[in-house]
């Protein structure tokens, strides 16, 4: 019977990796959860940068897809 309570107890134990990977789980979820909060109370001023980056961004996108589309008459010329 004493076997097979030590059993219980070896598997009751974790590894130091284990717990260390745990805590690694528990950390990114609340950094993960900070990052969303922080999101949503400064959902404006994101918006307003996103929207502004887009238009820095937009004639850069357009020769990309110009130069996407010509492609193939380029190269048949």
């Amino acid at each position: 019977m004493s076997e097979n309570s030590n059993k219980k107890e070896e598997t009751g134990k974790m590894s130091l990796k284990t717990i260390i990977r745990q805590a690694m789980i528990y950390l990114f979820v609340i950094a993960v959860g900070g990052i969303f909060i922080f999101v949503l109370f400064r959902w404006d001023a994101i918006k307003h940068s996103i929207g502004t980056l887009f238009r820095i961004l937009a004639p850069v996108i357009t020769g990309i897809v110009i130069a996407y589309v010509l492609l193939p008459v380029v190269e048949f010329f």
